[in-house]
């Protein structure tokens, strides 16, 4: 080869690889744009502009895929929120906490997962533990602070939940007007925490 070939090939573009987590996050972000019904390996790898070869470096296959996705929406959007407010004293602020961090979840992601859920197995028990979850820690905070029992708290909390998640389809094709919504929900809410 010459030094002008040598130099050629340096200008060629070549594929990149994706580190797992870029993967993942690229998955998640393409479903809330996208939707389920068009998340293919070939749309994901053409959308992040790499080759297939790059998300078979990492997964087996399509459902290991949403396997690992549903495992990730998982701890960025559940298990980060929860570890966030747990040093928190239970009570009004840690509700307020929670609140200004669940206003910042993007509510077209949340809509993607539950739209995915009602097409794969995989994501639809994914959804059903994360659900679970986030009503069970709803559910202690209100009976640390309110006093309420178990059952009492419990649906409380799924009150609260079925709130979110509906305001999210209601509001969530702009999460700012979301976020604006959610906000005003909230403080309506703790408002009447506080008396």
């Amino acid at each position: 080869m010459t030094g002008s070939d040598y130099a050629l090939q340096d200008h060629i573009a070549r594929p990149r690889i994706l580190a797992k987590a870029q993967w993942l996050d690229h998955g998640l972000g393409f479903l809330a744009d996208y939707g389920p019904e068009n998340m293919t390996i070939d749309k994901l790898a053409r959308a992040a502009g790499v080759t297939k070869g790059s998300f078979y470096h990492h997964f087996n296959d399509q459902q290991d895929f949403i396997r690992e996705l549903m495992a990730h929406w998982r701890r960025r959007d559940t298990e980060a929120l929860h570890n966030a407010v747990s040093a928190l004293e239970p009570g009004w602020m840690q509700r307020a906490a929670v609140a200004e961090l669940i206003s910042a979840l993007d509510p077209k992601t949340e809509i993607g997962v539950r739209r995915l859920a009602a097409l794969e197995p995989l994501a639809r028990a994914a959804v059903r533990e994360v659900d679970e979850a986030r009503m069970a820690f709803g559910t202690a905070q209100i009976m640390a602070h309110r006093g309420l029992d178990e059952a009492e708290a419990r649906s409380l909390a799924e009150f609260e939940y079925s709130a979110c998640i509906g305001s999210q389809f209601l509001f969530g094709d702009d999460p700012e007007a979301w976020r604006a919504k959610f906000t005003e929900y909230v403080q309506i809410w703790l408002h009447k925490w506080q008396h």
